[in-house]
């Protein structure tokens, strides 16, 4: 299984991945079918339970939602997912027979992002399915660009901290090697930062007195 997407994580070149989710296999085996002209990765749920396990395992960029299902509703499974802190961010698109107004309206309250009917033509479902994909993708894109920036800007205002600080700091990688160190340590130390930087800490500290 495709490894699962965390929030702003980097949002590397892929095949959007589609979850379809419908009571009724010959209608998935239509859809599947209908949608083969995208490229996408297909995998779909008969019951509600199933779907959301499935869904919180391995998030897809889309679920293209029946109102009807096996075990549980569409609307019960629109609901949880758009209540979900991760899960919100993947649209939903209604497929479904029951196309009537006061269903479409119910499913917009919910949070679904489109609404289609099952008679509608395959150009019709494929165009409305790639419009969300294409969102799905930005959402996605500015998200990444948004976390990164908030990061770097994190990463330099504790550094400037560390640095303007009159305190000794010192930080150390995973590896064991001196990671960060400002000016007040290396005048406790009796060392450039140069000697320090990338060097194993108990090389560094070897000798010094506690």
């Amino acid at each position: 299984a495709a490894a699962r997407r965390e929030l702003g994580a980097d949002p590397l070149p892929r095949t959007p991945s589609v979850m379809i989710v419908d009571d009724d296999v010959q209608a998935i085996h239509v859809l599947r079918s209908e949608l083969t002209p995208l490229s996408l990765e297909i995998r779909f749920a008969t019951r509600e339970a199933e779907a959301l396990a499935a869904i919180e395992s391995n998030p897809p960029d889309l679920v293209l939602l029946d109102l009807q299902l096996a075990e549980g509703s569409g609307f019960d499974l629109c609901a949880t997912l758009q209540s979900h802190p991760l899960l919100s961010r993947v649209p939903v698109l209604i497929v479904t027979r029951f196309d009537d107004e006061a269903n479409e309206e119910r499913v917009y309250e919910l949070g679904a992002m489109d609404f289609v009917s099952k008679s509608c033509s395959p150009a019709i479902l494929r165009a409305r399915v790639s419009k969300l994909l294409k969102f799905k993708e930005e959402t996605d894109t500015l998200l990444y660009v948004t976390d990164k920036h908030w990061r770097q800007v994190g990463d330099t205002r504790v550094a400037r901290m560390v640095e303007a600080s009159s305190d000794g700091f010192l930080g150390v990688d995973e590896h064991g090697r001196v990671s960060l160190i400002n000016e007040a340590a290396c005048a406790l130390l009796g060392k450039v930062r140069e000697e320090v930087m990338q060097h194993p800490v108990t090389e560094v500290l070897l000798g010094v007195e506690g």
